[in-house]
């Protein structure tokens, strides 16, 4: 059970993938079962098919918030940072559709925020700008 940042309680099983110092990232898998059809006089058979949805979420101060997956709005997100994490993205070629490349932008936003002397900032300041 988890707050998110609105206030409204968050229930489910999130799978723990990193853990730093601030924040703690998870996932959520959302499985969706699309039954098979058989053939009719009137339409064509169609195959079962499962479908997986993965979904990021970041912890901090145990409240949770769900990662974009877009860049503009991950840049957004962490806008305190925002200048060096442009050229993180351009240096390290970052996808955030991969789960190692997110990994490491949230671990490379915790090593600045860490040596940061303003490091008291939170991201739910940050929400007001997405």
């Amino acid at each position: 059970n988890f707050t998110d940042q609105y206030g409204s309680s968050r229930n489910g099983y999130y799978i723990l993938i990193e853990l730093t110092d601030r924040y703690r990232i998870y996932k959520k898998l959302t499985v969706k079962i699309i039954k098979p059809q058989e053939r009719t006089a009137t339409s064509v058979e169609v195959p079962g098919m499962i479908k997986v949805r993965t979904k990021y979420y970041i912890e901090e101060d145990q409240v949770i918030m769900e990662l974009p997956k877009s860049k503009k709005s991950m840049l957004a997100l962490f806008n305190d940072k925002e200048e060096e994490l442009k050229k993180y993205f351009k240096k390290e070629k970052i996808r955030l559709g991969k789960e190692e490349d997110l990994i490491r932008l949230v671990a490379r936003y915790n090593a600045l925020k860490s040596s940061d002397s303003l490091a008291s900032k939170s991201l739910l300041s940050n929400l007001g700008k997405l």
